[in-house]
């Protein structure tokens, strides 16, 4: 599966409220779809799932790439990557 676009028909997110994005997947055989793919019922032995975190960008804050809970304190200007510390 290739994903080929996904977004949010949400506005602004409400505090209970799930999130369920839009995506279009291209699949092995050329055909794309928008259909969800769960765990349990794979196409071509891939399954789409998705995680939300909590946006920083409204402190002006940056987000570590590893552990998105914690605040980055450096950047890697080569990959362009946030990290909270110097692991």
């Amino acid at each position: 599966l290739t994903i080929i676009r996904a977004s949010l028909n949400n506005d602004t997110p409400i505090s209970g409220v799930e999130l369920t994005p839009y995506c279009v997947v291209r699949k092995s055989d050329a055909s794309s779809t928008t259909t969800d793919i769960p765990e349990d019922h794979p196409v071509d032995g891939a399954y789409l799932r998705y995680r939300w975190f909590r946006s920083a960008s409204h402190r002006k804050a940056s987000v570590c790439s590893v552990h998105p809970a914690e605040a980055a304190v450096m950047q890697n200007v080569h990959s362009k990557t946030y990290h909270c510390g110097e692991e």
